[in-house]
């Protein structure tokens, strides 16, 4: 089974400005006989790319949305 890791900016953010991306994605593969699905929304990566940051160097991240009905519906629940 493949576990989900959610990202938001803020360690995208400091690992980038550290030149570290490489590191933070090795650290955070998991073992790999469990390994891990990495993903984010459109609203980090334009973020991150509001702050001169290159998409492309996130390239490990799938890039999930949140703006269909079940994923509202999920929100105003929480």
């Amino acid at each position: 089974m493949t576990e989900l890791l959610v990202w938001d900016a803020s360690s995208l953010h400091h690992a980038a400005l550290a030149d570290r991306l490489d590191v933070l994605h090795d650290l955070a593969c998991g073992a790999p006989q469990r390994p891990w699905r990495h993903v984010t929304t459109a609203a980090v990566l334009d973020e991150l790319s509001s702050h001169g940051f290159n998409s492309s160097a996130f390239g490990w991240l799938q890039t999930v949305h949140v703006d269909g009905i079940d994923e509202l519906h999920c929100l105003v629940t929480w």
